[in-house]
């Protein structure tokens, strides 16, 4: 077998392209309100962006290799193969916990295992709003695990995040960047694919344009 016969390609029509992108924002609007509902603070969503790259270069994509993160993570296990993560800079992490806290109190600069627990709650309301919409555009399930609280340096997060992928040479980054008004605290939803979902993906979103264009000739 020649040496560039089993390397994955990403190989999609701008009209796929351009659904690809579409298809990453339609849960935004709903994760927005879900942070909103939560803070009762007006919650800023960015376009999604689309990167292929390799496990070693998703760290330069997504996040400074040396800064401290804390990432609520979770595995999809049924729809599409990939990983989703909400994460934010240590900082925001904590001034977003500190929203729940007696500020008469002497607080911790660490987050604890009640500020974990918060941040699962928080966790599980994002991803699910997010996903949910996605599912039902494209008319399937998609299942995700509880989500796990993660605190490293940027470098070490996305090692251990991306494990769950397997052993892959390229993957799919969609980053969609956050900020909340009023309190410092910023931060990105990414949801990385493996390029067999972003196939599956593709294929669906061919799906949707033939149904439309069908539904227009009727």
């Amino acid at each position: 077998m020649a040496e560039g016969d089993n390397k994955p390609h990403f190989t999609a029509t701008f009209m796929e392209f351009e659904g690809l992108k579409e298809t990453a924002n339609i849960g935004t609007g709903a994760a927005a309100n879900a942070l909103s509902n939560i803070f009762k603070r007006k919650v800023n969503f960015s376009l999604p962006t689309i990167d292929l790259a390799s496990p070693s270069e998703v760290n330069e994509i997504v996040s400074s290799p040396k800064e401290m993160f804390v990432g609520v993570f979770s595995s999809i296990e049924e729809g599409i193969n990939g990983n989703i993560v909400m994460i934010m800079p240590f900082g925001s992490a904590l001034q977003l916990t500190r929203e729940f806290q007696d500020n008469t109190k002497e607080l911790s600069d660490n987050i604890t295992d009640m500020d974990k627990k918060l941040l699962e709650k928080i966790g599980v309301a994002v991803i699910a709003s997010y996903l949910s919409p996605i599912a039902k555009f494209f008319e399937q399930k998609i299942r995700f695990n509880a989500p796990n609280v993660i605190s490293a340096f940027g470098e070490a997060l996305f090692d251990f995040i991306l494990i769950d992928l397997g052993k892959v040479d390229k993957v799919v980054v969609i980053k969609l960047g956050f900020d909340i008004d009023a309190i410092d605290v910023k931060g990105d939803l990414i949801l990385f694919l493996s390029l067999d979902s972003l196939n599956q993906l593709l294929l669906n979103i061919k799906r949707k344009f033939k149904r439309k264009e069908e539904e227009q000739l009727i």
